[in-house]
């Protein structure tokens, strides 16, 4: 998956990084889970989401916590197409929102 080019921080609404443990954590922060409701609903029917209080990144009025998940190479080759998608509406939605 090729991302935007994007700023960290406020610029930005998720987040791509490898853990120690070689697992993929994506992070949707709350203003890509407000722009794509109803995406996410489609996508939590299949990967577990973990929701957690944001640090660096402001709330909206609907939507207070971020969601994320952390995935081994197996978890990434199993929901590899519909995060793909996801992420692509949410670049989407945020760069029709901008």
């Amino acid at each position: 998956i090729r991302l935007p080019e994007h700023k960290p921080g406020f610029n930005a609404p998720l987040s791509v990084r490898f853990t120690e443990r070689r697992e993929i954590r994506i992070t949707f922060f709350p203003i890509a889970i407000h722009l794509c409701q109803a995406e996410f609903r489609d996508a939590e029917r299949t990967i577990a989401f973990q929701r957690e209080t944001p640090r660096n990144t402001p709330a909206t009025n609907e939507v207070k916590e971020q969601r994320f998940c952390v995935l081994s190479r197996d978890g990434w080759a199993e929901h590899k197409e519909k995060l793909i998608d996801l992420v692509s509406n949410v670049y989407r939605a945020w760069s029709d929102a901008a």
